[in-house]
């Protein structure tokens, strides 16, 4: 692999792209990510774009409509979302409880056993916290 092609795909990975189209006026490629690895493909003409993007937004649309499902109380799609979004630190992911007034703001989430473990920080100090699947009310946001 080229330099300039490492360049390309460590930009593209950094952006938290899921395509990119280099056009240099004799070539078109489409650097696709499949599995966390970007492959290269040549196409023939401006007009097979299209139909790439498409099929790179419909990963995309199936986390908004999880995420519209979560916000009205799907706890499946909390969980899908949660194991999207949730494994790390700097992602947090606020929802609520039912019973509770306050929303609660969560990361690193964790199943077992039939429930939930997340950590919270409470005065700068980090402490893990539990709850049953069915006190889960609905997801507020997420923010990563």
């Amino acid at each position: 692999m080229r330099n300039h092609e490492k360049q390309i795909e460590r930009y593209l990975k950094k952006s938290c792209s899921e395509i990119g189209i280099l056009y240099n006026y004799h070539q078109i490629i489409a650097y696709i990510k499949k599995d966390a690895v970007f492959t290269r493909n040549k196409l023939n003409s401006l007009e097979d774009i299209l139909p790439l993007i498409l099929q790179s937004s419909n990963k995309l649309d199936k986390n908004l409509l999880e995420f519209e499902k979560a916000v009205n109380g799907s706890f499946d799609s909390f969980i899908y979302l949660v194991n999207q979004y949730g494994k790390y630190k700097l992602n947090r992911i606020v929802f609520r409880l039912k019973g509770e007034q306050l929303p609660i703001v969560g990361y690193f989430f964790k199943f077992k056993e039939n429930k939930l473990y997340y950590n919270i920080y409470v005065q700068n100090v980090k402490k893990e916290q539990s709850c049953d699947y069915q006190d889960f009310e609905k997801l507020v946001s997420i923010i990563y």
